[in-house]
């Protein structure tokens, strides 16, 4: 089941379900740990599945509230980009059910290692029974899980084709190869080296940091950060950013 209309709603209203409904919230939560995409479960007791943090939805909040405040519960202090996903219907009850899918994208949790900076673990910032699992074990979640994840991912994808959200997993400067593992990552695909530079550089979208990495063998990378006001003026100049 999708919510249809109700999705050019923004994440900060109500919305308008029957009182007799039940709806709740999952919310998907996803970093980057410096090589994959991870998303964020509970552990749960009793030796059963990992499960997604989810929360009732009650009629006077906001999709946002509620998500946020299910990451909050498990640690998450810091996340971007919040937005609807998907509906699905749970199993069969007597009441009619819905269950609402959310998407967001966690500041890095892990510092990229430069240098003899070693990287940090995501795990360290959460809460007791949350923990970080690499999208790579997906095929080990549940059935549950699973089709949840998948929704969001497939979302992530065409966002960012378009639109910045691929920055949000970085920190404020960064790599071009760093930014090209984060594409890659989204994608699940490589991406030419060549190619991937050409086309980054051709938006004219980054501004080159002052910074030099300190502490490393070999010549130090370029860093970077992303400049919204370019990315905006080039959206209003082309109509559109196509990444890839």
């Amino acid at each position: 089941m999708t919510l249809g209309h109700m999705m050019s709603r923004t994440n900060v209203e109500p919305l308008p379900f029957a009182s007799s409904m039940k709806v709740s919230v999952s919310a998907v939560a996803l970093c980057f740990d410096g090589q994959q995409l991870c998303v964020l479960l509970r552990e749960s007791e009793g030796g059963h599945p990992p499960s997604l943090p989810i929360r009732p939805y009650l009629a006077h909040r906001s999709i946002h509230d509620v998500a946020a405040e299910s990451l909050a519960d498990m640690g998450v202090q810091g996340f971007r980009g919040l937005k609807h996903v998907d509906a699905f219907e749970p199993a069969k009850t007597s009441d009619a059910s819905l269950e609402l899918v959310t998407l967001s994208v966690c500041k890095p949790l892990a510092s990229i290692a430069r240098g003899d900076k070693p990287a940090e673990s995501p795990g360290l910032k959460l809460s007791s029974g949350a923990t970080w699992i690499p999208l790579s074990r997906l095929e080990s979640m549940t059935s549950v899980v699973r089709p949840r994840v998948d929704g969001a991912l497939s979302s992530l994808r065409q966002k960012a084709r378009f639109e910045s959200v691929a920055f949000d997993f970085l920190d404020q400067e960064f790599s071009l190869s760093e930014l090209q593992r984060v594409f890659e990552a989204i994608l699940g695909k490589t991406i030419d080296v060549r190619n991937f530079r050409k086309k980054i550089e051709s938006l004219d979208i980054l501004v080159e940091s002052s910074t030099k990495p300190r502490g490393m063998a070999y010549r130090p990378p370029r860093l970077f950060r992303f400049d919204l006001e370019k990315f905006h003026r080039r959206v209003a100049m082309d109509g559109e950013i196509r990444f890839f």
